[in-house]
């Protein structure tokens, strides 16, 4: 009997995605392709990005639906949580005003992994990092900490110190999980080094690895889960709406229609051309993009 893992031979699977779902066009008759209805399913990998602040009471929609099917597949399943797990700037020190609102948002995701009997992970994304503040990876240490002390157990926040990874996980019998911290990369404060507990800690080495780790798995079926996408038709991929040209506001909040003509171009041709760290167009952030495209 076949057996089958319903994921690519290598699935690169990112959140900061557009909210609008994408499908290309030009690939005639994806829907129509179904698996082998005799096949059996070996393992199912849940992905959820974004989550940074769910309602609680009650559950936020998306995490209860999430939570009955993490419950239906057992622990012959998975589910990562793809960063920004706090808006918005992480997990600020004890003594910070905004800490109870961060925690409340944090538990509200780590309660569907208490009693989980698969695999569950969580990856930091820029929001964690301070929101790409200075404070990135303190913060990113505290939430390391607390969510080793809420659920009791280690090797959940991956990868861990504010590392880049990669942290390679054997999800099953010839399906690997490489998880990479993308805002190490395009962090611009404090970061670790190597005689803080990385085993890399330059881009170089950090690639390295990465390819490393890939060429070791050949032959399997592997998953890289990360924060940053290497492709977006979103805001962040440099795609700007032409109503953004008139009214730029609204791409920080969608009804905020102030009409700022010349402003607004000149802000639609930055973000689609150079953009913050955050956006594909970005020297440093295509940096990224390249390097890991070459590798895969």
């Amino acid at each position: 009997m076949k057996r089958l893992i319903p994921i690519l031979l290598v699935v690169i699977l990112w959140a900061c995605a557009p909210q609008r779902a994408f499908y290309n066009q030009k690939v005639a008759g994806w829907e129509a392709n179904l698996p082998d209805a005799n096949a059996k399913l070996v393992q199912t990998v849940f992905l959820v990005g974004d989550a940074g602040k769910p309602s609680d009471k009650p559950l936020e929609p998306t995490l209860r639906l999430l939570q009955s099917q993490m419950k239906a597949a057992g622990e012959q399943s998975a589910t990562i949580f793809l960063g920004d797990n706090i808006y918005s700037r992480g997990l600020p020190d004890s003594t910070n005003e905004k800490r109870a609102i961060a925690e409340k948002y944090l538990k509200t995701q780590l309660n569907l992994l208490k009693d989980y009997q698969g695999k569950g992970v969580m990856i930091p994304g820029n929001h964690d990092w301070d929101r790409m503040g200075k404070n990135g990876w303190k913060y990113v240490q505290n939430e390391q900490a607390f969510v080793a002390d809420y659920l009791g157990k280690e090797n959940v926040f991956l990868p861990t110190g504010g590392c880049p990874g990669p942290v390679e996980v054997e999800l099953s019998e010839g399906l690997v999980l490489l998880i990479i911290d993308t805002q190490w990369w395009l962090h611009q404060w404090d970061k670790p080094k190597g005689e803080d507990g990385c085993e890399v800690d330059s881009d170089a080495d950090f690639l390295l690895a990465l390819a490393d780790a890939v060429k070791r798995n050949k032959g399997k079926k592997v998953i890289v889960a990360g924060h940053h996408p290497m492709f977006s038709n979103g805001l962040h991929g440099g795609h700007v709406k032409p109503t953004t040209h008139l009214f730029p506001l609204t791409d920080m909040k969608k009804n905020l229609y102030v009409p700022l003509p010349g402003l607004g171009s000149i802000y639609a041709f930055y973000r689609s051309v150079i953009g913050n760290v955050q956006d594909i167009p970005n020297p440093r952030y295509k940096e990224l993009k390249k390097a890991l495209t070459t590798i895969f």
